[in-house]
């Protein structure tokens, strides 16, 4: 356990903060003393941070890679946002930036200290921004815009009736699996005659298609866990049996992309990349 970096999170949320602890893997570096608004010991008289009355100590720094899916899917909300928080004093400022996203998404009153005393740049120059690698485990499409789009191919019949709790269904494994924010929903439904759909007469009526075109960077585990999360949310919500669902994910790199009257490569440097 990390003394200082629990002592970063008020008591109310303590518990919580063990739990995401339990997530980190060993640092490259120990979390520095210093705190946040010490500004690396450039402040000869830092502030004192309290939280509803409550003094918190915030590290200036920390060095944890963060954590993959595969040892995050069990955290709650709280303890997720619990994570980002501390991340939001990484040694590597792409991940500051991410982290920072997620706290902002968020809104929760005890993370203002984590926004509101961020990182003095000492020298803005251009020729003293050097660029950082994010390590390895970090999920690669946390460091700009997320993006997929979704298309739906099904019998006019069958599909017509369904759109409603699909979407919703689809949209729930994605949130789940890709950590999207409930507004960024991009799908299209293609509802086809019979005689414009053909396939093989086992797969029945109900025979759908998903195509999921998105940026490249996903894990292997990301991507398992969203057609996991397909499988078993379209069946539960839809009716719709895996034998009847194929599935395929197209990952393209960001600079194939514009958006917004931009090339994506270059909208991506101001946001969140993900999982």
């Amino acid at each position: 356990m990390d003394p200082l970096l629990l002592g970063a999170v008020p008591l109310e949320f303590r518990a919580d903060a063990t739990d995401a602890l339990r997530s980190l893997t060993c640092p490259t570096h120990p979390t520095t003393p210093l705190l946040i608004q010490d500004t690396n010991g450039k402040s000869p008289s830092p502030i004192k941070i309290h939280v509803s009355g409550e003094l918190v100590r915030i590290p200036y720094r920390i060095y944890y890679e963060w954590p993959g899916l595969n040892r995050t899917r069990s955290l709650s909300p709280e303890q997720s946002l619990i994570l980002a928080a501390w991340m939001s004093r990484h040694g590597d400022g792409r991940i500051r930036q991410a982290a920072l996203q997620d706290l902002l998404e968020a809104n929760a009153s005890w993370t203002i200290p984590f926004v509101v005393l961020p990182c003095p740049v000492r020298d803005p120059s251009p020729d003293a921004l050097v660029p950082v690698r994010p390590p390895a485990s970090f999920p690669a499409d946390r460091y700009g815009a997320r993006m997929a789009q979704i298309i739906v191919y099904g019998h006019r019949g069958t599909l017509g009736p369904r759109r409603a709790t699909l979407k919703t269904a689809i949209h729930g494994a994605v949130m789940a699996a890709l950590e999207y924010p409930a507004d960024k929903c991009f799908q299209r439904f293609i509802l086809l005659d019979d005689e414009d759909f053909v396939h093989p007469e086992d797969r029945g009526a109900d025979y759908t298609i998903i195509e999921i075109s998105m940026f490249e960077g996903r894990s292997d585990d990301a991507k398992r866990a969203l057609i996991a999360e397909l499988f078993h949310r379209i069946e539960a919500e839809a009716g719709i049996a895996p034998h009847s669902l194929e599935i395929t994910i197209t990952e393209t790199p960001k600079v194939n992309w514009g958006i917004r009257g931009l090339n994506a490569a270059d909208l991506a440097l101001g946001y969140k990349v993900e999982v």
